[in-house]
């Protein structure tokens, strides 16, 4: 029973990071990242169709890489759950505050809200098991291998089974937003470079 609570305890500031850059990435959906590819308004055109919540994502995989480190795989997949576990209880609070209707209408169609759910979440714990395979000697080989199969997993079932039968170019989103969370998960090396001294692994775990 004490460790249950324990690991409780460990999960609540972890997840409630990961929930906040949620929220925070589903807020800037609107928030366009601003630069132009020369075609206006195209569908395809990363300054029409890019913003800021797309990248944001990458945040996530990089608070659940930090985890991983210092907690190991089960805690991270149990910060990823009790955080989709809080954004759905907040959803229902809502629901019954403002109605269900309001509250739908407010999110994503049910196709892309559902391929984005299991896309993610299928996302993370690929990420959290490659980390795990990986964690060592280089230091940042785990954290790399996660910040690129994690968003790859994710893109991959979230596009195509999004938008399928949307005339949309989900094709050509699909590989930008994977370049973008690769890149940006790339960037995110250098500030998991300078945690590695205050966010250690727990004995057991290993890890550089």
């Amino acid at each position: 029973m004490r460790s249950i609570l324990t690991s409780f305890m460990r999960l609540i500031l972890p997840a409630g990071l990961l929930v906040v850059v949620y929220v925070l990435s589903f807020y800037l959906l609107e928030t366009s990242v601003g630069f132009s590819t020369g075609a206006e308004q195209a569908l395809a055109d990363p300054a029409w169709w890019m913003s800021w919540g797309h990248l944001t994502l990458a945040l996530a995989f990089f608070l659940v890489a930090l985890t991983n480190r210092a907690r190991g795989p089960f805690l991270a997949l149990g910060q990823v759950v009790f955080a989709w576990a809080v954004i759905a209880g907040l959803l229902v609070f809502a629901g019954s505050l403002y109605g269900f209707s309001e509250v739908r209408s407010e999110l994503m169609p049910t196709q892309v809200m559902w391929a984005f759910t299991i896309g993610l979440l299928l996302g993370h714990t690929v990420a959290i098991f490659a980390f795990d395979w990986q964690r060592g000697v280089p230091w940042w080989k785990a954290p790399l291998i996660a910040a690129l199969l994690g968003p790859l997993v994710f893109t991959l079932i979230f596009y195509p089974f999004g938008y399928f039968g949307a005339d949309v170019p989900w094709g050509t989103w699909l590989w930008m937003h994977f370049v973008a969370l690769a890149g940006t998960g790339l960037v995110l090396l250098l500030p998991y470079a300078m945690l590695r001294k205050t966010i250690k692994p727990a004995p057991g775990l290993g890890g550089a």
